[in-house]
């Protein structure tokens, strides 16, 4: 038994100058099936929350994520430590960073997203939280955030996108 051959569509504009018989057939195997996009390096924020109740964003992060590939977090209270040994003993190699700067110079290159990594309990970014985005922005990171329609709004981060050509977007 033959494998169930796929035939181009003559009205493509690919084949419309080929003849079809001429044109390529592909057998079911053959198709290609396009692949998940890959994960994109982040770090993520988490000022004051690593391994607490305001955490888990980060928390969840670092146990397991399709969409980025976690490589450090920002955390002053345990710089130095291994973020899986804080939150479940657990090393998973990836390092808590005392600030962005420390973060974006073991990093080797700018990474591609900027995880807001807790929900603030007022709901209300302070100002060091809003001044640590602005700089992740500034060096051309997209920022991911669970307030992100609040930061959509806010006419500073609107700019500083624009300017970066960045994205705010749900995390």
């Amino acid at each position: 038994m033959h494998p169930k051959q796929r035939q181009p569509d003559p009205n493509s504009i690919f084949f419309n100058k080929m003849p079809v018989s001429k044109a390529i057939t592909l057998t079911e195997e053959q198709v290609a099936v396009p692949e998940p996009r890959p994960a994109r390096r982040a770090i993520v924020y988490c000022e004051g929350h690593l391994g607490e109740d305001g955490g888990k964003i980060t928390d969840g992060l670092l146990r397991h994520s399709d969409q980025y590939t976690v490589i450090s977090v920002i955390d002053d209270e345990n710089a130095g430590k291994d973020s899986g040994k804080v939150l479940k003993n657990e090393p998973n190699k990836i390092p808590v960073f005392r600030n962005l700067g420390t973060a974006l110079a073991q990093a080797g290159r700018v990474p591609y997203y900027f995880v807001f990594g807790f929900t603030p309990k007022d709901g209300e970014l302070s100002e060091g939280d809003r001044r640590v985005m602005l700089r992740a922005m500034g060096y051309g990171m997209n920022i991911a955030c669970a307030m992100h329609e609040e930061l959509n709004k806010d006419p500073e981060f609107i700019e500083a996108a624009a300017q970066k050509e960045v994205t705010i977007q749900a995390v």
